[in-house]
């Protein structure tokens, strides 16, 4: 049964992981890119939202799926 419940702790704890390196990541892009390079950022900050939803899932115990599309 403890494996069904939720953890609201490890869930804290992936949401503020995610947030802060999914802050970081785009900060990186924009200071190294040039200014033609608008969608490399753009893309960047898509692709960073999209892996650490799923990280964040992943180690919460939640949906994968769900954490991503979200």
């Amino acid at each position: 049964f403890e494996t069904m419940q939720a953890r609201p702790i490890q869930a804290a704890f992936s949401s503020f992981s995610a947030f802060c390196i999914g802050g970081i990541l785009p900060i990186f892009v924009v200071l190294f890119a040039q200014s033609h390079l608008v969608m490399w950022t753009v893309g960047t900050m898509i692709a960073s939202l999209i892996l650490l939803g799923a990280l964040s899932s992943y180690i919460g115990g939640a949906s994968v799926v769900r954490g991503t599309i979200r």
